[in-house]
């Protein structure tokens, strides 16, 4: 099963004194999202930053806005979501605790771990407060994907590059019939396959 590690932030990010923003990826077992969330921020005129991850191993399937009315999200260029805020009916407002969450699928299923972090680029991360006074906010590590897959190479060691086999573990009732899922992913390109249960 698919599933994200939490990163924790540590530091002043979240400190009343600091201002933050973080990547918070669903925990073990959820939906593959990671959802950007801001904290501590005073009354802000507007917001705008990136976030990267690698399109190579990640599909970006959607986009989810959080309670900020007028957020823009957009993901033009692969592997690059932008976004941006600016809402005169809104001045000064505080930005809420979920900004947009993301919702991934895996492209390679034979990655094992890849990161999905803030970024300056294509949009610059830009915050402005009252008095168009420039915010520089305090960034989270990137939340770090991790397929659930542990490849091997067959003699028990562990292989990246290799496909991945997977059984399902089911409770069973003495006298009952017993189907267990054979499952195989990150194969390409096969002639034959072999092995014993």
């Amino acid at each position: 099963m698919r599933h994200f590690v939490l990163i924790l932030l540590l530091g002043a990010a979240w400190g009343a004194s600091a201002q933050g923003l973080a990547l918070l990826a669903s925990p073990t077992g959820s939906p593959l999202t990671v959802t950007a969330g801001a904290a501590g921020f005073p009354a802000v005129l507007s917001g705008q930053g990136s976030v990267q991850f690698d399109a190579a191993v990640l599909d970006l399937d959607s986009i989810t806005l959080g309670g900020w009315p007028s957020m823009n999200v957009s993901a033009g260029i692969p592997g690059s979501v932008a976004f941006s805020w600016f809402d005169p009916a809104l001045t000064g407002a505080t930005p809420p605790a979920t900004l947009f969450t993301l919702h991934f699928s895996w492209a390679d299923s034979t990655a094992l771990t890849t990161p999905v972090a803030f970024a300056s680029t294509p949009t610059p991360m830009e915050w402005i407060g009252l008095g168009f006074t420039e915010i520089t906010p305090v960034l989270g590590a990137a939340a770090v994907a991790e397929s659930g897959w542990t490849p091997t190479d067959g003699g028990g060691g562990s292989d990246p590059e290799a496909g991945a086999f997977a059984i399902d573990s089911v409770e069973v009732v003495p006298g009952e019939p017993l189907v267990l899922a054979l499952t195989a992913e990150g194969f390409d390109g096969v002639l034959g396959w072999q092995g014993s249960l």
